[in-house]
């Protein structure tokens, strides 16, 4: 990273064991291929500047190399399981330079970036909000279940008032139509002596 540059010195004898052609490693994944010859700069030294740049089309994840994630969606997304196996493999900086924790500032400054909503919420803001919104409507539920059962009891308790039996009420009613009938018994009766009595007197 330009920003955070690092020098290496690298020595490599150049024999046998690496004769012309050989690929002489300068840094990761950079390769120096030197043709037969004799060297001759000051001191038999060569000096490479490896500038390196970001990935912005975002190949590398594309192709699945130096990804942090595996899987398709929700079910299946986890961490990697070279991760999992040896987490030292976790690059917490852009360079090798002592103490670089660049990458792993930018992961967490992640969690305080607005991204949702219109770039409105934070993702601690969404969750916030989810949350509460959850919270909402299980309260709005309970209350409606709640007066559901009391429309349903009063409901119930009419139903038994309107078509209940009171005893009481029967008994009584029982009692003056027993009394209405003796009544009536009694003024057939009399009315029926009277007559008697009336055709006695014509006969």
């Amino acid at each position: 990273d330009p920003a955070a540059p690092t020098q290496h010195t690298i020595t490599k004898t150049l024999d046998s064991a690496l004769p012309a052609g050989s690929a002489l490693s300068i840094a990761d994944g950079v390769y120096a291929v030197l043709g037969a010859g004799s060297l001759s700069t000051a001191g038999n030294t060569l000096n490479f500047t490896v500038d390196g740049q970001p990935d912005q089309a975002g190949l590398l994840p594309a192709l699945g190399i130096n990804t942090m994630f595996s899987g398709s969606d929700a079910r299946t997304l986890k961490v990697t399981d070279r991760l999992v196996a040896d987490s030292s493999q976790f690059a917490v900086g852009r360079t090798r330079a002592e103490g670089d924790n660049t990458a792993l500032a930018a992961i967490t400054a992640v969690r305080k970036a607005a991204l949702f909503n219109n770039r409105s919420f934070t993702m601690d803001d969404y969750y916030q909000a989810t949350v509460s919104s959850v919270g909402v409507q299980i309260q709005q539920a309970t209350r409606m279940q709640e007066n559901q059962q009391t429309v349903q009891k009063t409901l119930e308790n009419r139903r038994q008032q309107d078509s209940g039996v009171s005893i009481d009420e029967e008994v009584g009613q029982l009692i003056l139509q027993q009394q209405s009938y003796s009544a009536a018994a009694k003024v057939v009766s009399i009315a029926r002596e009277n007559i008697t009595t009336l055709l006695d007197i014509l006969r």
